[in-house]
């Protein structure tokens, strides 16, 4: 379905389903949303509905597409066992919802589970670029507000191996408020969540690269670059619960300075390499962390790496921070971090040392 105006579907007491039924029913339209595509000026609001079982085969898609200028709530409901197309030549995929820039969407309650895509539920921004429009508002951002629900056992396939649950590239902003991200599945990096502004070329039109300042694509100071390219997550509240991945960042996979967590709990993550709970990222990152709890996550020794590959696999089971730029966390007596387990070392934390000089504070 083509959405140009205001749609609105079910409401208080009633509510309208949608089921793909995967045996039969493909979509294979490019770049458009399998079960609805919410153009410019294009208003979608579901209350208490379901859409299910959902196949495509579009690149820059998922079950629900946001173009730009476009905004859908979501008011409880369901979007569940939905597939997009599983190919790393087709990277930019979700399997519930794909947002672009300044487009809006809001989850008031409600439940996204067991959907499959590059990203497993949500894809949230753009590719990073030095001629991508400044970001001047929340308006002008590809924007996801979470109040409340529930982002469920949805698993990153295909693509460039996205996170579990939710994916933020450039110009995308996440804003959660009490919500659970619980069970994901991480292909590569982030069980739960990704955040990423591409500074540096770790995930650069999607490929690895190594990991040191030097390699950034681009000439530009910091400061200036993300004035383009701003990836953004507000934590307040919230629940990052049993998410892995097999590589970096059980929980939460930060590579930008432009995280803020506030009142989070991280529990029960794993990384078969590197950070269990969080995984702090490359130069120039800078994070800062209050009214936290940390714990039983756990890092893993996956079996495939030797010990001195990818900085010591099995390490940071708590908090792992990259070995290479310029990190410092700040606690001001808020932030618990215990009873996590690692393999290797730092059951806590893991601080490698640093290629270049780096700063690490904690309150007294």
């Amino acid at each position: 379905f083509s959405v140009l105006g205001k749609l609105t579907l079910g409401d208080k007491k009633n509510s309208i389903n949608f089921d793909g039924n995967k045996k039969h029913v493909v979509s294979n339209q490019g770049s458009k949303g399998s079960f609805f595509d919410v153009k410019s000026g294009g208003k979608l609001t579901l209350n208490n509905g379901t859409i299910a079982n959902g196949k495509s085969e579009n690149d820059y898609s998922a079950s629900i597409k946001l173009h730009a200028g476009s905004e859908f709530n979501m008011n409880g409901g369901r979007i569940t066992a939905n597939t997009n197309r599983l190919n790393s030549g087709f990277p930019y995929t979700a399997g519930a919802v794909y947002i672009e820039p300044s487009a809006k969407f809001t989850m008031n309650n409600g439940m996204i589970d067991h959907n499959i895509g590059a990203a497993g539920a949500v894809f949230m921004g753009r590719g990073g670029s030095t001629t991508n429009p400044i970001l001047k508002n929340d308006d002008d951002f590809a924007l996801f507000k979470l109040n409340g629900g529930n982002i469920v056992s949805n698993e990153a396939k295909g693509g460039f191996g996205f996170a579990g649950g939710i994916f933020i590239f450039p110009q995308g902003k996440l804003n959660l408020k009490d919500g659970i991200i619980a069970g994901n599945k991480g292909q590569n990096r982030g069980g739960a969540i990704t955040i990423t502004d591409q500074y540096v070329t770790e995930y650069t039109n999607g490929s690895m690269g190594p990991y040191s300042k030097s390699t950034t694509t681009h000439n530009l100071p910091y400061e200036k670059f993300i004035l383009r390219n701003r990836a953004e997550a507000n934590f307040n509240g919230g629940l990052i619960f049993k998410n892995s991945t097999p590589d970096d960042g059980g929980g939460v996979f930060v590579d930008t300075n432009t995280a803020y967590f506030n009142r989070v709990m991280i529990l029960d993550n794993e990384a078969r390499t590197l950070g269990g709970g969080i995984y702090i990222s490359y130069p120039p990152r800078t994070q800062t962390i209050k009214e936290m709890l940390i714990t039983e996550n756990s890092a893993e020794k996956y079996t495939a790496l030797n010990p001195g590959e990818n900085g010591a696999p099995g390490s940071g089971g708590g908090i792992w921070s990259c070995p290479y730029g310029y990190i410092h966390i700040g606690d001001g007596h808020t932030v618990y971090v215990f009873n996590n387990t690692a393999a290797n070392k730092g059951a806590d934390f893991a601080f490698r040392q640093k290629t270049n000089p780096f700063e690490l504070t904690y309150g007294s």
